[in-house]
């Protein structure tokens, strides 16, 4: 995912949220877990 993706993603859900900084820290969640997912299949 590109750093452009990341932060339009980043502004939809903050919109939704009406929370930009929930919504980043919800994204760096879900990147950790799917790094972790990575790292237990692997």
């Amino acid at each position: 995912m590109r750093g452009q993706d990341i932060y339009e993603r980043m502004e939809a859900l903050g919109h939704s949220a009406g929370n930009t900084k929930l919504a980043m820290v919800e994204i760096f969640l879900r990147q950790e877990l799917k790094r972790i997912q990575n790292e237990i299949e692997v």
